[in-house]
């Protein structure tokens, strides 16, 4: 998205990827209004509009999928755009040729190892872990919560923090379901005594994406990894939180059925807030999940990361200097944290809900509470405009 954008404004960079060629980004993702509206200005918008499931609110249900109500992700009306959930690698796909029809040039097998910001010549100098170099007058990393980059330039920056939770997700057909339609209520989402469960659309509506997590001790990066390539430790868990009282029969039944290797699992982190996403010199930026990484509980991670690209190639298509470029990229450093904070902190509010543990009354006045609130005091835009009306020009306006 960013090599995109910077081409539009007739800007050239080169894209260094760790991952060989071919790759495949597993999983799905939710992609909202203030996204989609920066993907349809760059043309990646209508490839991929028809290649997941669109909505516009999910369904907020208790264990007994039960309506408590409906929380807006996405609306024409609203917002111009619906929501849409979608495999990781059709974005990729769709991306990675718009970035070959407009001469982007991608190098794969390039894992970051260092930089000196300030080389000989004036430029950043890159080294990749291959050997190789490359020099550039500005750097962008965008290499994930366990980023190189952010480590490099700045040292003392606290490491992502495990939240406690664990994920188990995967896609289950839709007949294995024994609900009817209009009482499944598709996407919807639930938080029982002690867990959550949430089912979404995809493509084909034969089939449905589920999501689920519970509070899981951490394993530490070595046990995390043991612990995804074991799918009889992934059922065994699914089974103990979700094949019980109070979650319904027809989700057992189906849970119960599930082929072992279709369960993936990932733990949930958080970056702590970082002080700046730009380095002491100016030459580096930070974007996506390696300047604020954040959980799947607030669907906002691919889309604050395109926001970021994108608001990003508006300021250095602005630069007339290296001073006016520093002095642009410190507003848009500015503009972004503060934003991201106010992200960041939403979702971490949805996540907390995950935390506690309820016995049954406490569970059954969650429930009313919720079902008040969303019934009496929700805003038809569910109090989310700021977030899906984001506007990236914003960025250098006063």
């Amino acid at each position: 998205v960013l090599a995109l954008a910077l081409k539009e404004s007739g800007i050239a960079s080169t894209i260094y990827e760790a991952r060989p060629d071919g790759a495949v980004d597993e999983g799905t993702i939710t992609l909202t209004p203030n996204s989609l509206r920066i993907l349809d200005a760059l043309g990646l918008y209508e490839p991929i509009r028809g290649e997941g499931g669109n909505f516009e609110a999910i369904t907020l249900v208790n264990p007994q999928w039960q309506k408590l109500g409906q929380l807006k992700m996405g609306s024409v009306e609203l917002f111009g755009y619906e929501a849409i959930r979608l495999p990781r690698q059709v974005l990729r796909g769709v991306a990675l040729r718009k970035a070959a029809e407009n001469g982007v040039k991608i190098h794969y097998e390039h894992r970051f190892s260092s930089i000196v910001e300030n080389g000989k010549d004036g430029r950043a100098r890159i080294t990749f872990t291959n050997g190789t170099t490359a020099s550039a007058d500005f750097v962008v990393g965008a290499d994930g919560f366990f980023s190189a980059v952010r480590k490099e330039i700045f040292p003392d920056a606290a490491p992502p923090e495990y939240m406690g939770h664990l994920n188990l997700s995967g896609r289950v057909e839709r007949k294995e379901l024994d609900i009817p339609e209009d009482e499944f209520k598709c996407p919807c989402s639930s938080f029982g005594p002690d867990s959550f469960f949430a089912f979404m659309p995809t493509k084909d509506s034969t089939k449905v994406n589920y999501l689920s997590s519970f509070n899981f001790a951490d394993l530490g990066k070595e046990g995390w990894k043991e612990m995804s390539m074991q799918p009889a430790e992934h059922r065994r868990l699914m089974e103990e939180h979700f094949c019980r009282d109070p979650w319904p029969q027809w989700l057992q039944t189906a849970l119960r059925k599930l082929p072992d290797d279709e369960i993936r699992s990932w733990p949930y982190y958080v970056l702590p807030f970082l002080s700046t996403y730009i380095s002491p010199s100016g030459k580096v930026a930070l974007i996506g999940d390696a300047a604020h990484g954040q959980p799947p509980t607030g669907a906002q991670g691919a889309n604050s990361a395109i926001e970021d690209a994108r608001s990003l190639a508006l300021v250095l298509s602005r630069s007339a200097s290296a001073e006016n470029q520093l002095e642009l990229l410190k507003r848009w450093d500015n503009y972004r944290r503060q934003r991201m904070e106010k992200v960041v902190s939403n979702t971490l509010k949805n996540t907390a809900m995950l935390k506690r543990t309820y016995g049954p009354w406490m569970q059954v006045a969650r429930e009313w509470m919720m079902w008040g609130l969303f019934t009496y005091f929700m805003p038809e835009d569910s109090g989310l405009q700021w977030l899906y009306g984001y506007r990236w020009e914003s960025v250098l306006e006063d």
